[in-house]
This record gives C-alpha cells, sequence and structure tokens, in this order.
C-alpha cells in the first residue's frame, strides 16, 4: 500500500512503470505487479484535521490489509500542523499500532530541516537519507546515510542504491515467474 501526500496515484504510477520498464520488465509484467501486489492512493493532508487524516489512514490500511505501507510525501503532511508535538504523537501512536499488526512502515520524504528529521529518524527503525553529490565533471551522484536503532550511521554510494533497485526488481520478476 502507497499512500502519497504530494503526488495523485497516476503519477506514482507513471514513475513505477518508468523504473520498472527500465529495469527489463515487460509492460505486461509491470501491469501484473501493480494490480496484484500494489495499492496507491492519495490523501491531501490539507484538507482534514490531523487526527481525521491519521483515522483516513488506518480505514484504508484496516481495507486493504497489507503487508507493507509507504507513506509518501511526508514532508507536506508534516508541514499542516505548527504544533509538531501533536503530530509527533499521532506518528508514534500510528507506527506502533502498526508494528503491532506486523505491518512494515516506510516513510518517504525530503527532509526540509534536521530537527524534524532527527525527530521522526529517533522512531524508525531504519532511515535513508539521500543527498546528491555533484562531482567536479559535473555528473550527479547520491549518497546515501543509513541510520539505524542501536548502530552508527553508515554512508553508502549511490551505486549501491542502484544495485539494491536491480535485486529488488530481480525479486519481483522471479516472483512473477512462480505467480
Amino acid at each position: 500500500l502507497v499512500i502519497s501526500y504530494s503526488h495523485p496515484p497516476p503519477v506514482l504510477v507513471n514513475n513505477i512503470t518508468y523504473l520498472f520498464r527500465n529495469s527489463g520488465l515487460s509492460d505486461k509484467e509491470i501491469k501484473n505487479v501493480l494490480n496484484r501486489y500494489m495499492t496507491i492512493t492519495a490523501l491531501n493532508p490539507f484538507g482534514q484535521s490531523l487526527p481525521m487524516l491519521a483515522a483516513r489512514e488506518l480505514e484504508i490500511i484496516e481495507l486493504i490489509e497489507p503487508d507493507v505501507v509507504v507513506f509518501h510525501g511526508v514532508h507536506v503532511s508534516r508541514s499542516t500542523t505548527r504544533d509538531y508535538g501533536k503530530y509527533f504523537k499521532e506518528l508514534y501512536n500510528q507506527l506502533l499500532y502498526l508494528k503491532s499488526k506486523g505491518i512494515t512502515v516506510f516513510r518517504t520524504g525530503i527532509c526540509i530541516d534536521n530537527y524534524h528529521c532527527d525527530v521522526e529518524t529517533s522512531i524508525a527503525d531504519v532511515t535513508y537519507r539521500f543527498n546528491r553529490v555533484v562531482k567536479e565533471s559535473g555528473e550527479v551522484d547520491v549518497k546515501i546515510i543509513v541510520y539505524r536503532r542501536f548502530r552508527d550511521p553508515v554512508i553508502l554510494p549511490g551505486e549501491v542504491l542502484r544495485e539494491c533497485v536491480s535485486e529488488w526488481i530481480d525479486a519481483i520478476k522471479n516472483k512473477l515467474v512462480r505467480s
């Protein structure tokens, strides 16, 4: 399940399709993955109060019963309130509930300021921060900082991300072959 606060489902489907297509999946395989294994929805965090947004998210999660939930564009939902303590309380309660249900939770967004990112990182099992690095040649690469609970951060080059994405695509292909 993907719940986006920043993009409508068709935009995300196009982005996922582009990624999968460039990784060697056929259009038929992509459609199969999207239809069988993914549900993509969007919520406008400015259209309702924080408790109502959290309730709507849980309503969708209870309906879909996913193994994994990706909250996409969390920087947008974070900006809906000045009372960050209240937001963090809702977030923390939601994460505890989802973990109790065995649901893996990913929160993706832009790190607009370090304070809020650090607070959210403090309750996450794993946090990835992506920093673009411009090389002397003008080429842009990505540096990934991985924060894991109870461990020192690790800095990985962008090539590692590309290898991981390749492995994910291979896993999807293998799942499609067995299905």
